[in-house]
């Protein structure tokens, strides 16, 4: 195995070379590494689990058995975990001690839900499985679909008592009563099954409930302490067309690819990568589309200059540059280059944190090996972990977190007293968003809002302000859960596109019958069931996308009768 930087790689990474411009070409190739854990064991060398179990009523035999095992193996992922260390169990003094504490079982809500059982047979002879599938009388029958709460809170600290790692987990399940898959039992009476809920104690349900969440905790356990096989997909850029020379960058681009495909010379490779896409991206024209390096290239080289310092663990840098690939990306029609730019920001974020946990113990020499299966060490009888039937470690871990937390509020509260007072922002509403506008000479004046730069919008109403911008020619406010779109909407006669979809609207203002250039009308994935009459005054619109609404057969034929001819609809 061989290392690039301080980190050890084991795992498949899928790079594609994505070429922006009049055409593309794709190269895919993979790389193999390891993703770190959130928490710095150093070098531990022995750990032990503890579960308080709260008041399970549940004995150590119930919850570890043969059914426990099976169970366990439902819930829980099988992945590979690595270790950069022979971790042993222990009871004395473990390096690393890990507990987990339940609180209170609760059952929120029980619905009521009908099935059909088997109840009659025909009268045939029950002499074979084809008989008994053929004369089968089933009858309507009812269940409970029960859902429940069970928090518990999971500790990690070391030999001398400092927390390394602590978090509630507080998700709601569900189970159902009464409920059998093979149809063959069940009741058929709603008192019936009333009468087996009330005496039950749902003590299948809560059992399956505690399996169910140390399941979830060996998870947890797993990607907090040890290093887990992931697999990244990415995209490196460079152009291609029959104007401009970009040689330089493909060759540059093809010499990366083939670093990481023969795991020869990476750093010294990506360095000299560097070198040349910071002097291309200083040469960018973002305004001009016809220029070398437009707006499109110069997304794909910030977006191969945050990658390549996420792997030289330059990660202010990295950080630099990604926030520019982002910002950059939001402006583009294709919504994926978007989300595959923030994916990238917050991988940077994320990957700078656990590397600096990391970043001794990587720097050793050791070879990762197959960290300890957890299920199995849980259910084995040799372990020395317990199960503890009290409440009171839910209790004192619960009052740890909150420590925690105001310790950080009272940190973060410092910090903000210590600084300078911003200077107020002289810029008004309308001006903010004017400065946003990007003109393309296919696209005209456009406008860009998104949950990244406009969350405090997000969840409201769409600003009036942004309709004194008559210039407009397409503007895309979607993915913010937008509650209404004010009637000054109607102002924006030069729109050809809107793009209003992933909000909650419920309606649409009858203004929208102004916008009497529109072409496009995006309105997919909100809450209406109806559009105003004023849309027929759209005559110019060739597309009408309805997906994701409430809209009845009914209105969607009306709306086709009003709509010019040739109109498609989506929905």
């Amino acid at each position: 195995m061989k290392k690039i930087t301080l980190l050890s790689f084991f795992a498949t990474i899928v790079f594609t070379c994505f070429s922006w411009g009049q055409s593309s070409s794709n190269k895919k190739y993979s790389y193999d590494y390891l993703n770190y854990p959130e928490t710095a064991i150093g070098t531990a060398a022995t750990f032990n689990i503890t579960i308080h179990s709260g008041n399970s009523d549940f004995t150590d035999k119930q919850l570890k058995g043969s059914k426990a095992k099976k169970t366990l193996r439902k819930y829980t992922a099988d992945y590979l975990y690595f270790s950069f260390n022979d971790l042993k169990i222990t009871s004395e003094r473990p390096d690393i001690n890990v507990e987990i504490a339940f609180g209170k079982f609760q059952v929120l809500n029980k619905i009521e839900k009908a099935h059909e059982i088997a109840c009659t047979y025909k009268g045939a002879k029950l002499n074979s499985t084809k008989n008994i599938k053929k004369n089968l009388k089933m009858c309507p029958a009812v269940y409970y679909k029960v859902e429940y709460q069970l928090p518990y809170i999971l500790k990690v600290s070391n030999q001398s008592g400092e927390v390394l790692l602590i978090k509630e987990y507080n998700k709601k399940g569900w189970d159902t009563f009464g409920y059998d898959s093979t149809g063959l039992t069940g009741f058929l009476k709603k008192e019936d099954l009333d009468a087996a809920y009330n005496k039950s104690d749902l003590v299948k349900i809560k059992r399956t409930a505690y399996l169910l969440k140390i399941a979830n905790s060996n998870t947890t356990i797993n990607e907090n302490i040890f290093f887990k096989e992931v697999t990244d997909k990415f995209k490196f850029g460079t152009g291609k067309s029959s104007k401009f020379d970009y040689s330089a960058l493909t060759t540059t681009l093809e010499k990366v690819l083939n670093a990481f495909k023969n795991e020869s010379d990476i750093l010294n490779t990506l360095e000299e990568a560097n070198i040349l896409w910071e002097k291309e991206i200083a040469t960018a024209n973002l305004g001009d589309k016809k220029a070398r390096i437009n707006r499109k290239i110069a997304t794909s080289i910030y977006g191969n200059l945050s990658l390549s310092n996420m792997y030289l663990n330059n990660y202010e840098k990295a950080k630099e540059y990604s926030k520019e690939y982002v910002r950059l990306a939001n402006m583009a029609v294709d919504q994926s280059i978007s989300e595959r730019a923030r994916e990238i920001y917050y991988l940077i974020q994320k990957r700078e944190k656990t590397f600096n946990i990391n970043k001794d113990l990587v720097a050793s020499s050791k070879t990762p090996i197959p960290s300890p299966s957890l299920n199995t060490l849980m259910n084995d009888k040799k372990t020395l972990h317990k199960f503890v039937s009290t409440e009171e470690f839910f209790t004192l871990f619960s009052k740890q977190i909150q420590a925690i937390e105001e310790q950080k509020r009272a940190k973060e509260a410092k910090k903000i007293a210590e600084a300078k007072p911003a200077t107020p922002s002289q810029t008004s509403p309308l001006e903010k968003y004017r400065n946003r506008v990007q003109y393309s000479e296919l696209q005209g004046n456009v406008l860009f809002l998104n949950n990244w730069y406009d969350k405090d919008i997000e969840g409201k109403d769409l600003p009036k302000e942004i309709c004194e911008l008559t210039e407009l020619n397409e503007l895309r406010p979607y993915g913010l859960s937008l509650e209404s779109i004010p009637e000054e909407i109607g102002n924006l006669v030069n729109l050809k596109k809107l793009d209003l979809s992933g909000n909650n609207l419920t309606t649409i203002p009858t203004s929208i019958g102004k916008l009497s250039n529109l072409k496009i009308l995006d309105l997919s994935n909100n809450n209406l069931d109806e559009l105003p009459l004023e849309i027929k005054h759209l005559q110019k619109l060739q597309k009408l996308k309805l997906k994701g609404n409430n809209f009845s057969k009914s209105e969607l034929t009306k709306l086709k009768s009003l709509l010019p001819k040739g109109c498609k609809i989506k929905s």
